[in-house]
C-alpha cells in the first residue's frame, strides 16, 4: 500500500510518500539524489515487511515547494508535522547518504521519541575541518569550494552533472522517479542542500537517545570510511557494521552500492 499525501508548513507545500501499513514506523531522510517516490522494485521488499515507511520530500524536491533553507535543523519541523498528521508517536529514523544530517537532527531534536536511528553511507559533518581533512581528490575540492558558490552556481554546476542520459538511465526512455524528482526546479533542492552540509547543522548530539546503528564501506569512493568510524564516536554506545573488508581501495559506483545494501540490511531487521 502507498500513499502520497501533502502537508502545508508555513503556507508552503510539503509532499511525503506512505509505504506499506506495518506496526512498525520508520522515517527515511533521502539522499542529495532522491525523493519520497520509489518504483515497484523498491516497494515490494518494503511491503513485504511489517513496516511503514515514511519518505518526505525535502523543499525543492518532487512536489515539495521550493524554498531555500537555512540550515539543516530546519527540516525537522517539516518532519514532525507529517509524523503528527500520520499519529506516530514512537519512531525509527534512517539516513542515506545526504539524508543522514536530517536523520541526525531529527533524532536530536525529538529524543525519546526515536528507538533505533541507521545511517547507510552517511555524509558526516564536513563543516568540521577534522572531518574534511579526510577528504581528498575531487570531493575535497568541491566541498572547499561550496561556501564560495552561490545557490544559482550550485544549480548551474549540477544541472551540468545530471545529464539527460543519466536520468533516464534505466533505458527505454524510462525516468527514474527519484532522479525526475531531484533535479526538478533547476536542481534546487540538491544546491541548497549541499550549501547547508557544509554549515553548522544546529545538531546537539549529546541529545541522541536513540540506539544508533552506522552502515558503511570501506570502498565508499565519495565518503570515507574513516568518517563514519568519526561519526560513530559522537554518541556513546553507537555501532558501526562494515559493509565487507576494512582496508579496501575506493571503488567507482560503490557508494550508491553500499546505500542499496545497507537498506537491505536495514530492512532485515523487520
Amino acid at each position: 500500500m502507498t500513499s502520497l499525501k501533502q502537508i502545508i508548513y508555513n503556507g508552503l507545500r510539503i509532499s511525503y510518500s506512505v509505504y506499506g501499513s506495518g506496526s512498525h514506523p520508520l522515517m527515511l531522510f533521502h539522499g542529495l539524489v532522491g525523493s519520497s517516490r520509489l518504483d515497484s522494485a523498491d516497494i515490494q521488499p518494503i511491503e513485504a515487511r511489517d513496516l511503514r515507511l515514511i519518505i518526505v520530500d525535502r523543499p525543492g524536491y518532487g512536489d515539495s515547494d521550493c524554498f531555500a533553507m537555512n540550515r539543516i535543523c530546519d527540516f525537522v519541523p517539516m518532519a514532525e508535522i507529517v509524523l503528527n498528521e500520520l499519529g506516530i508517536d514512537r519512531i525509527n529514523l534512517a539516513g542515506a547518504s545526504a539524508g543522514a544530517p536530517y536523520a541526525w537532527a531529527a533524532a536530536a531534536a525529538w529524543g525519546e521519541r526515536v528507538k533505533d536511528l541507521f545511517i547507510l553511507a552517511g555524509v558526516p559533518t564536513v563543516y568540521k575541518q577534522e572531518i574534511l581533512n579526510l577528504y581528498s581528490g575531487e570531493n575535497l575540492e568541491l566541498y572547499r569550494a561550496i561556501p564560495d558558490m552561490s545557490l544559482e552556481e550550485l544549480q548551474d554546476f549540477f544541472t551540468r552533472v545530471i545529464t539527460g542520459d543519466e536520468v533516464t538511465s534505466r533505458g527505454h526512455g524510462e525516468v527514474i522517479p527519484w532522479l525526475e524528482d531531484s533535479t526538478r526546479n533547476r536542481c534546487h533542492g540538491m544546491s541548497n542542500q549541499c550549501s547547508l552540509q557544509v554549515q553548522d547543522w544546529g545538531v546537539d548530539f549529546a541529545r541522541i537517545r536513540a540506539d544508533v546503528h552506522l552502515f558503511h564501506s570501506p570502498a565508499d569512493e565519495e565518503v570515507p570510511f574513516e568518517t563514519a568510524k568519526k561519526m560513530a564516536e559522537l554518541v556513546p554506545g553507537s555501532r558501526l557494521s562494515v559493509d565487507g573488508k576494512e582496508n579496501k581501495v575506493p571503488e567507482p559506483g560503490e557508494h550508491m552500492a553500499s546505500i542499496d545494501r545497507g537498506i537491505s540490511w536495514m530492512l532485515a531487521r523487520y
